[in-house]
């Protein structure tokens, strides 16, 4: 890339450039092609920046930058802001919905299995809900704590350039963001059973109770499969859907002939005998003709 020289003046920050600076020494034939394809590639098509290429000359452009009004800057502000008001309700929305499902299925199978087990089996199922509802509201809260600027440690030891240490860094990253009090819950739970059964031996929970806690804890769970599950099957198209997608289109192609490498090499090397036996017989009626004799001395 060409330096500009001193008594070339730069090209102001109000995009409004200088004159063109003064004729200056020819380019060298490498560096004066690669100006010209330069200026083909950026589209100067212009024969004064073809000329000033062809000369070596530097051609200072005209800038055109387009700025911002107050009125549009506070307009895509505004647009920016409501977006963000919009996806965080959207996000309100996803919590409540998960949540009023989690109860929801919670109680159901509390009903099913007072009905059909027992009235133990159903408690232990309403208190693995509570717990898991708890863990729930727990993880929306761990996920509600993150804003824009937020430092991430798996991003900062992306950052680190020697690769022990950033495969460290990761790992310790990892950990400490997997390591969260939450995931306490589940364990304690169990925890909890085993210190029922070892208090109460008498009024021990049986595997059918010890289930259905871990039942009820995983509510959360197919509330949140059955939301994936809704947004990924397929839905019908309205009649305005259907018109508005695009209709699809068939492109001709034009058939295109079948190359035989070896009948062009054929005749490649066809065309260049005949040549060489034109040249050698030229070579020879040139050697047979006789000499003339004016050009005996």
């Amino acid at each position: 890339m060409l330096a500009p020289s001193r008594q070339q003046p730069l090209a102001s920050c109000s995009g409004r450039a200088p004159a063109p600076a003064a004729a200056r020494a020819l380019l060298p034939p490498g560096r004066r092609r690669a100006a010209v394809a330069a200026a083909a590639v950026a589209g100067d098509s212009s024969p004064q920046g073809d000329q000033g290429l062809l000369a070596g000359r530097r051609v200072v452009k005209q800038m055109e930058f387009s700025y911002m009004s107050a009125a549009d800057a506070a307009e895509a502000e505004a647009a920016a802001e409501a977006a963000w008001q919009m996806g965080m309700q959207e996000y309100a929305d996803l919590q409540e919905w998960l949540l009023f499902r989690t109860w929801r299925f919670g109680l159901l199978f509390a009903g099913y299995l007072l009905l059909a087990a027992s009235g133990e089996a159903a408690f232990c199922e309403l208190i693995g809900t509570a717990a898991g509802y708890g863990y729930f509201k727990w993880l929306i809260a761990d996920v509600g704590r993150y804003q824009p600027g937020d430092v991430i440690p798996a991003r900062e030891a992306d950052a680190i350039q020697v690769p022990f240490l950033r495969g460290a860094a990761k790992v310790a990253a990892a950990y400490r963001q997997a390591l969260q009090p939450r995931l306490l819950v589940l364990p304690g739970l169990l925890a909890a059973a085993a210190a029922w059964n070892a208090a109460f031996p008498e009024d021990a929970l049986g595997p059918v109770e010890q289930g259905c806690l871990v039942g009820g804890f995983l509510s959360w769970k197919i509330a949140l499969v059955l939301k994936i599950y809704e947004d990924l099957k397929p839905k019908p198209l309205t009649q305005e859907e259907i018109f508005r997608q695009a209709r699809p289109m068939l492109v001709e192609v034009e058939d295109a002939p079948a190359l035989d490498l070896r009948e062009i090499s054929r005749r490649k090397a066809a065309e260049a005998a005949a040549a060489e036996e034109q040249a050698a017989a030229g070579q020879q009626q040139a050697q047979q003709q006789p000499q003339q004799p004016g050009d005996e001395r």
